[in-house]
């Protein structure tokens, strides 16, 4: 076994390890995947990195998104021009639906992190970051997903048509990590104050 312990194996990672991971399916210029390999009883579509062809290993891919209105699907926020909507929670709340693509990674179990940030000067968005333990379900191409995942959005007047960078963080339950941000406009139609 190469780097790690404890039955992980790590291993370098390239910007073309990440691209033959993602393939044609995406085209997200920000990805930013971890580069550990699961258990080798976690996942079948991970081949360990002990193999005769030391390129043969996938690393653990995490795609961040938005989803549809009704918090369904997946919807790439790829080019930066994403402008979603800011939504009325029934609560009296507001947020912004994500979605994660993976692969690589244990389907059950999985903790999701995200977080908004100030893409121009760093500050983290209130209420700051949401977690949440999820379950992924077969998707499109290899990919396993999980939809309508509620960011929260405590000022929606302050966030409205500003560029703001979206982190997403994924671990499953066997310690495989992966990341990657997105960089979204959102919209708000509600009322912001008095002129």
């Amino acid at each position: 076994m190469r780097g790690g312990g404890a039955g992980f194996a790590m291993r370098p990672c390239s910007t073309v390890d990440r691209r033959a991971a993602l393939g044609s399916a995406l085209v997200l210029g920000v990805c930013v995947a971890s580069c550990e390999v699961a258990a080798p009883d976690a996942v079948a579509d991970c081949p360990s990195p002990d193999s005769a062809d030391p390129d043969a290993a996938t690393a653990p891919v995490a795609w961040g998104g938005g989803s549809l209105g009704d918090g369904s699907g997946f919807v790439e926020w790829d080019d930066g021009k994403a402008t979603p909507v800011i939504i009325r929670g029934p609560q009296g709340g507001q947020h912004i639906w994500v979605s994660v693509r993976c692969k690589g990674f244990h389907p059950k179990k999985i903790r999701l992190g995200v977080e908004m940030f100030d893409a121009e000067t760093g500050d983290a968005m209130k209420p700051g970051r949401v977690e949440v333990t999820i379950s992924l379900k077969p998707d499109v191409e290899a990919w396993s997903l999980h939809a309508g995942i509620p960011a929260f959005v405590k000022e929606p007047c302050k966030v409205k048509n500003r560029k703001l960078r979206v982190k997403f963080d994924v671990m499953d339950l066997y310690g495989v990590h992966g990341q990657d941000e997105a960089f979204i406009t959102p919209t708000w139609d509600g009322l912001c104050g008095v002129p």
